[in-house]
């Protein structure tokens, strides 16, 4: 009896230990490839870092939107501009510059000009009618009044991007006027409405890109567009002039 126990013993010993082996095996083939895999992805993100200029930081999620936006105190540019709601639709050029705390905003919209300047905290605004099939051709001189105009407030694309600042979340990269930005988006809920955004800024955090969404009862109601078509990083002391100045 003996005989025939002993050799099934060794038989399911070797058996067990083989098994025992392939799987040790294949657990350590597993860890290899993980490994692999994950060095491959760091040396990707190294190479995109180095030669594409993006941003191994955001894509990983360790910056935030906050830490990003704002972030350069000196640029000029210029966006087409588009609104459409149950009030009706609106097209223009925005454009904005900001070197050493001053600001300007030039609003092209609906026949006319307007011309907003911050220097010093001192805000000052100035209007006049243009030919709206030849916005380059003036009809009347400028009228200047203290403070900020409506129009301009409703569509300076920053107040959003204030309101929206703390709830962004990074989305994907994209090339804008030869630029790699990053994107992000966000909700927030007010009232019966939901506001939505998505924003595109360069990597020292200019915006190219904004897009506004307001929906109620799950209908889009509102939008509000903003997209680059210039941009320079150099800001002329000539462009904080004022009016016929």
């Amino acid at each position: 009896m003996t005989k025939y126990i002993l050799p099934l013993l060794v038989i399911n010993y070797v058996s067990k230990s083989r098994s025992q082996k392939t799987s040790e095996e294949l657990s350590s083939w597993i860890f290899a490839l993980a490994s692999t895999l994950a060095l491959t992805v760091e040396l990707i993100m190294l190479v995109l870092a180095t030669f594409c200029g993006l941003q191994p930081t955001i894509l990983n999620g360790f910056s935030s939107f906050s830490d990003i936006y704002g972030s350069r105190s000196e640029y000029m540019a210029s966006y087409i501009f588009s609104s459409h709601s149950p009030r009706g639709n609106l097209t223009g050029i925005f454009e904005i510059a900001v070197k050493n705390g001053n600001e300007r905003i030039w609003l092209i919209t609906q026949g006319y000009e307007t011309l907003m300047q911050n220097k010093g905290g001192n805000v000052s605004y100035c209007i006049r009618k243009v030919n709206p099939y030849c916005p380059c051709k003036t009809e009347t001189q400028w009228t200047c009044f203290p403070g900020t105009p409506p129009d301009v407030a409703i569509q300076d694309f920053r107040i959003y991007l204030e309101k929206f600042c703390q709830a962004m979340t990074y989305v994907e990269d994209r090339q804008i006027l030869g630029e790699r930005c990053s994107c992000w988006r966000a909700e927030l809920f007010k009232g019966g409405a939901v506001e939505k955004a998505y924003v595109c800024l360069t990597s020292d955090g200019i915006p190219l890109q904004v897009i506004i969404e307001t929906y109620r009862s799950g209908v889009l109601e509102s939008v509000l567009k903003w997209r680059a078509r210039t941009l320079s990083r150099k800001v002329s002391e000539l462009i904080f002039r004022t009016v016929g100045g």
